[in-house]
């Protein structure tokens, strides 16, 4: 099975315009679920919630397990683990995962 969506057009800077495929998504926590509309990004490691969001999906996450890593830019984060319900879906076509995603 293949889900296909459509580029469209974003541009970042004066005369720069790239091409970005949007995907809506679905995150499933403890007390809430949650849509949004993504950016498949094929060379991302992983997914990085705001702790808000998972705040509001009522995600659970252990303070004391705390981990630095880096952004794109090069700046330090502080992170900690949460696990949370990814859905995608199309037509009828649907795919569903547990995903452990770091929250900042």
């Amino acid at each position: 099975m293949t889900l296909t969506y459509r580029c469209t057009h974003t541009e970042f800077f004066k005369g720069i315009v790239v091409k970005r495929p949007p995907m809506p998504v679905t995150l499933i926590g403890k007390s809430e679920k949650m849509n949004f509309t993504s950016v498949l990004d094929s060379g991302s490691d992983f997914i990085l919630l705001p702790r808000e969001v998972a705040d509001m999906l009522g995600l659970e996450y252990d303070e004391s397990e705390r981990e630095e890593g880096n952004t794109y830019t090069g700046s330090r984060i502080v992170t900690t683990r949460s696990a949370v319900r990814v859905l995608i879906q199309k037509g009828r076509e649907k795919y569903s995962w547990n995903a452990i995603v770091p929250s900042t």
